[in-house]
């Protein structure tokens, strides 16, 4: 008896395992898609971070272009100089 409940022990702790790891990735692509998002770019390229090695390339990528929200500042800043 005492084999069998270290058996269903393991299978809940293995199960409680899973379900936060699965958790932790939920909470982790939401806020990855978060970030994308607020640097200006769409929710969807975090479908490159699931590639091997794409992800590498992409995530140099994403850490050295200059993001769709710098430009638009850029953008704004030249026009408000511009007018004053």
């Amino acid at each position: 008896m005492d084999s069998s409940l270290n058996t269903k022990v393991e299978t809940l702790r293995r199960c409680a395992m899973g379900f936060f790891a699965f958790l932790g990735f939920v909470m982790w692509v939401i806020l990855m898609v978060l970030i994308f998002k607020k640097a200006g770019y769409s929710g969807m390229q975090i479908i490159l971070l699931f590639i091997p090695f794409v992800n590498v390339i992409a995530f140099i990528w994403f850490a050295l272009t200059e993001w769709p929200i710098e430009k638009e500042l850029k953008s704004l800043k030249s026009k408000l100089t511009a007018t004053s």
